[in-house]
């Protein structure tokens, strides 16, 4: 990922111009789903009771939970030797490993589902709501379509497939929404069971669309021989890699946003819980925007096949350090805005309902900051292959969801959220101290950190000063705009970013335009 912009990086497909094609068609289309996908959220918080928001809630971090439980870490799988295999011009040995894996994550599923709807009556007793055993069962259809769709679009996402994903996603946003609409427009009252029966219905039809697209690929595409390189040797470097990336997978599904809801579910009061739920899912949707998460599939597949030729660490860190440096980019100026305009943003979005989560929202978006840090230091151990390193370093989180459900019933919200915040500090902390033991430099650039931290600041200050001039949706609107033209003008100023990393990120846009 370095060099001028008129180096040729042309490696099997997964070159300049091919990853910079698939990241426009990408971001179109998650721009326009992300619109689409907000707005059917926010109804939902609107038109839904409180009890059945939080039910809805719950059951989507049950769901969560048992889609990472059951994914057998083939996620990290397909982006680690998938573009591997294409970049050595094995295409048709990437179109049988791609089946194979689908297969195989299928049939994971297929037992989570079948434990999830079984359990159901035990489920409901534990989180003290007996009358939902129909609503918690009624969530299998939704989870099997929504993971096996999401792995689908990740398979072709990987294959550099976007322009055709793009409109997946979009299609899935908008099904949702127009059903939801629909309901409304009958004068049904929206339920737990109605909502779950939309996500089963939206998300399916696009499995469908991505499925045939894969087979259309594995058709196309027929270079090479359908042998694997190395042999068996080849199939025992997946399964290692697979085993340990499970367990990290397992233990990182038990810090993340699913585990919050499910603890909050436990030891919090219906109010507290919806409350909570409301400001997750706005973390959540921020978090699923970033560049680290829009990008990773499109990102991670590209640098993995240059790695696969040049094997050289300090690139590999050099690049991850930028990727998390621009998602800081971007989270910094949202995060001033949150922490000057929390309340007011918040209960315009909840129409008044959850006034008071403004400052958990910005708590939770500490969080977020933390993920993306790790997300870099993952980057590195995933191309190192180092998979049981990150199992390893992720336990201290796993710990700290212990002392997050004891805080939980003396300090509610915060509680977790504290909690979790000390324990993914933690695990940087002794992930980038084993990594260095091991000789691999990934130190963080300070003084670019440091120049954003104080953009930042001066965000929080302009849009503190100017959201008082409005109330309601005029504040927020100024506070936005001050928080976001404060922090590119100071941005534009310090510049935290090197000539070296703006030669880099020019060198994927049309035209140099990345100044700061």
């Amino acid at each position: 990922m370095t060099g001028s912009r008129s180096q040729p990086a042309e490696i099997g497909g997964y070159g300049r111009r091919s990853v910079r094609n698939a990241g426009y068609h990408f971001l179109m289309g998650k721009a326009l789903a992300f619109v689409a996908g907000l707005l059917a959220t926010l109804l939902a918080a609107r038109w839904m009771s409180v009890p059945d928001f939080g039910a809805y809630m719950l059951v989507g971090g049950i769901s969560l939970l048992l889609g990472i439980a059951s994914s057998l870490g083939l996620r990290e799988v397909v982006q680690r030797f998938v573009p591997e295999l294409v970049a050595q011009g094995l295409s048709r040995c990437a179109g049988r490993l791609v089946f194979r894996l689908l297969a195989v994550r299928a049939l994971g599923l297929a037992m989570a589902v079948a434990l999830l709807y079984l359990s159901a009556p035990q489920v409901s007793i534990f989180f003290d709501m007996p009358g939902r055993v129909a609503g918690i069962r009624a969530a299998c259809p939704a989870l099997a379509a929504m993971t096996l769709f999401s792995f689908a679009a990740l398979l072709l996402e990987t294959l550099l497939q976007q322009k055709h994903t793009k409109w997946l996603w979009l299609l899935a946003a908008l099904l949702r929404l127009g059903l939801m609409l629909a309901v409304a427009g009958m004068g049904a009252e929206l339920t737990l069971g109605t909502m779950l029966a939309v996500d089963a219905l939206a998300f399916g039809l696009v499995f469908v669309g991505a499925l045939w697209l894969l087979v259309r690929w594995t058709m196309r595409e027929q270079n090479g021989t359908g042998a694997f390189p190395e042999g068996r040797l080849f199939l025992n470097r997946v399964l290692s890699f697979g085993a340990y990336n499970y367990l990290m997978v397992l233990s990182l599904g038990l810090q993340g946003g699913a585990v919050n809801k499910i603890v909050a579910a436990k030891y919090l009061p219906v109010v507290a819980l919806a409350g909570f739920a409301f400001a997750q899912t706005l973390a959540d949707t921020v978090q699923r925007n970033l560049p680290n998460m829009l990008l990773i599939n499109l990102a991670r597949p590209a640098l993995m096949a240059s790695y696969s030729r040049s094997r050289d660490p300090l690139a590999l860190a050099a690049s991850s350090t930028l990727f998390f440096k621009i998602n800081l980019f971007v989270l910094v100026p949202i995060l001033a805005w949150v922490a000057a305009c929390g309340e007011p943003l918040v209960t315009l979005l909840s129409g008044g309902k959850y006034t008071s989560v403004g400052p958990l929202f910005g708590g939770l978006l500490v969080l977020v900051g933390l993920g993306c840090h790790y997300r870099r230091l993952e980057f590195i151990c995933h191309a190192l292959e180092w998979t049981r390193l990150l199992f390893l370093a992720n336990l201290a989180v796993v710990a700290a969801v212990i002392p997050a459900a004891l805080l939980a019933s003396h300090m509610g919200p915060w509680g977790i959220v504290l909690a979790l915040i000390g324990g993914c500090v933690l695990r940087d902390v002794m992930l980038s101290l084993a990594l260095a033991r091991q000789g691999v430099a990934c130190g963080n650039d300070w003084g670019g950190l440091l120049k954003l931290g104080g953009c930042g600041l001066g965000a929080w200050l302009g849009a503190w000063l100017v959201s008082p001039a409005g109330g309601g949706l005029v504040g927020a609107g100024l506070g936005a705009m001050a928080s976001g033209l404060v922090f590119l003008g100071m941005a534009r100023l310090v510049r935290p970013f090197s000539r070296s990393e703006r030669v880099v990120v020019n060198g994927f846009l049309p035209k140099p335009v990345f100044v700061w």
